[in-house]
């Protein structure tokens, strides 16, 4: 495969979902994992995280274009993770609207592609 190929390649995408389908996730790790290998960049995979947790259907506003809180502090515990080489699991933050079993798996997600 060309590299040209890697970026036009367009998957399918499911309009139902409120992400990527995982086809097009997969597609998307690709395009960046490859560009921060050549640049030497550290890629951080926090829509790897999203597509885990897409069932809990609080990670984006009405408008299916922005994070809510859930999908906020989803990303923060990727970076977290990838910046720190740390996991997010057990980390004891009050955010105000975010309850303890939305927050452990959300850690646990950013955890898990931090592996």
């Amino acid at each position: 495969m060309s590299t040209s190929d890697r970026f036009t390649a367009a998957p399918s995408h499911d309009p139902r979902r409120s992400a990527p389908a995982p086809q097009t996730q997969q597609k998307i790790t690709e395009a960046y994992e490859f560009i921060g290998h050549e640049l030497g960049a550290l890629v951080v995979p926090v829509g790897v995280a999203w597509q885990r947790v897409l069932e809990m259907n609080v990670l984006h506003d009405k408008g299916q274009s922005h994070p809510m809180l859930a999908g906020s502090y989803l990303a923060g515990c990727v970076f977290f993770a990838a910046l720190f080489r740390e996991s997010p699991v057990g980390i004891e933050v009050d955010v105000k609207g975010r309850s303890a079993k939305d927050a452990a798996l959300l850690q646990r997600a950013a955890a898990e592609v931090r592996e």
